[in-house]
Formats: C-alpha cells, sequence, structure tokens
C-alpha cells in the first residue's frame, strides 16, 4: 500500500531565494523526511528516489547523519534513530511542558505524593518537571537531574518505547552498576523488565535508584502514539502495596496522560 507524505519534500512546493537558500540543509531534511509511515527503513536507492536526489548525493548525506547519530544502519537498510527526536524538541517542548505543568500539580495534590516528568537523554533519564510534595528522597531530582535510565520506572518505560536499534544500542554501552541492593544490573534483567512493561503499558521500579522508594511511571504519547516523554509518581516502598499502586495511582495517572495527550493534539500546527 503506498504512504501518502504528509510533508512534501522542500523542493517540491518551495521557490526559494537563491541568496539565502542552502541547498545542502534542503537536502539534508528532504533524506530525513524521505522516511515515515511505512518507509522506517529503506536503502540507498530508495532514500535517493524518495527525497529526489541522486544515489551519491544521498549515500553522502545518510553517511553524515548517521556520523552525527541521527541515521542507523543494519546491513544495506537506513533508519532514522531516536536521535532525530531531539530536532523536534525545542518546538514541542513550548507547548508540552507549559500544558503538562497545572495537570501534574492537580495530580500530585490530588495524590499529595511525588509527581515527575522526564525524556531520555543518551544513557540518562532526565527530569523535566518535578512536583515534590513530601521529604521522603534523599536526593534532589529537580528538573534538570539525570540519572542512569534502567535504575528508574520512568526511564524504564522510554527505554521499553525505543526502537529495536537504539535499544540494542543502549545495552551495549550502558553501564549496569549497582546502586542499590535491588538495582537491575544486567541486560537479561532489564529486557525481562521492559517486556513486561510493553505488554502491560506500565512500569514500577521497587528502590532501584533509591532505597525505601517506589515509582511508578507512564508514557506520554503523540496524538500518533509516540513516547514524547514519562509520566511518574513516587511514594514510600512501605505505600506501595498493590490496591495503592494498580487500584489508586494508576488509573489517575493515566488519565492526567490521556488529558495531556489531548490537550496537545488541540493545539494549533
Amino acid at each position: 500500500m503506498s504512504v501518502v507524505d504528509p510533508w512534501p519534500l522542500m523542493t517540491s512546493h518551495l521557490d526559494p531565494d537563491r541568496d539565502v537558500f542552502i541547498q545542502s540543509v534542503g537536502r539534508g531534511l528532504a533524506v530525513i523526511r524521505a522516511f515515515g509511515p511505512g518507509r522506517g527503513q529503506l536503502t540507498i536507492s530508495e532514500v535517493a528516489k524518495a527525497a529526489q536526489l541522486d544515489r551519491a548525493g544521498a549515500r553522502r548525506i545518510l553517511f553524515t547523519l548517521q556520523s552525527l547519530g541521527y541515521v542507523g544502519v543494519e546491513g544495506r537498510l537506513f533508519h532514522l534513530t531516536s536521535r532525530v527526536r531531539d530536532l523536534a524538541r525545542g518546538y514541542l517542548s513550548q507547548s508540552l511542558w507549559q500544558i503538562a505543568r497545572p495537570q501534574l500539580e492537580r495530580l500530585a495534590a490530588t495524590l499529595n505524593e511525588t509527581v515527575s516528568a522526564g525524556v531520555l537523554d543518551g544513557f540518562d533519564l532526565v527530569y523535566t518537571l518535578r512536583i515534590q510534595r513530601l521529604q521522603i528522597f534523599e536526593f534532589d531530582l529537580g528538573a534538570g537531574a539525570h540519572i542512569p535510565a534502567h535504575t528508574s520506572s520512568m526511564g524504564q518505560v522510554l527505554l521499553a518505547a525505543l526502537p529495536p536499534v537504539d535499544l540494542a544500542s543502549y545495552m551495549r554501552q550502558a553501564r549496569f552498576e549497582p546502586l542499590t541492593a535491588t538495582t537491575l544490573i544486567s541486560k537479561e534483567a532489564l529486557t525481562e523488565r521492559l517486556q513486561l512493561v510493553r505488554q502491560q503499558g506500565w512500569g514500577i521500579a521497587r528502590g532501584e535508584f533509591e532505597s525505601g522508594t517506589t515509582g511508578v511511571s507512564v508514557p506520554l504519547v503523540d496524538r500518533e502514539g509516540f513516547t514524547l516523554a514519562a509520566l511518574n509518581v513516587s511514594m514510600t516502598t512501605e505505600r506501595a502495596g498493590p490496591e495503592y499502586v494498580e487500584g489508586r495511582i494508576l488509573p489517575i495517572l493515566r488519565e492526567t496522560a490521556a488529558g495531556i495527550t489531548a490537550a496537545l493534539s488541540s493545539q494549533p500546527g
């Protein structure tokens, strides 16, 4: 089945001013946009055709993007990596966190628990928002704090959403050091945990970054189902029984995530 590209190539709908138009930038963006629904993996020839370039030009651009981390390759097939998300992060953040903050503040007030949001940055989870209700945490994890992704429920939710190639790269390069007695310290243990996260659609980490605390997280997705971030509620492990987590925390956390997604989807553009 053919897929209609919602973003036609730059050269097909613009008549750029040649004094300011940088052709190589236009061609690079055309190569990135050659990938899309139904076109997740492409050969050089397929990229060249989709981007309206000759094969040699497409090849140079693909290998440049690969060296910068935006494109991966397996055999003859090229694919975009999750780093492409960084190109849109500034734009998305303008709306995403403005919309998310008041909803997360209401969630924290309703539950009287600490609520956070985070994104992946390389091997780390980065906190983008954190509303702390109770002083139960040893570590100061305010906005901008980095922790190893696999040690938290937010990080595990985000890792579970990665394309297989990017996750394989994480598994090869991440350092599995024990921070507590329950930290996942092997690729096998993390793989098993991520399979569970995908199956149930949420994650829980009990004392894996900080002893005595439990985090419950869900993905925050856009209207196409693409994972933008993770949302988290943290509490003492003593309070985190199955009835409280699955009967109280999860429903309202999922409702909050759905509300943010709906608000994002209603934004113009």
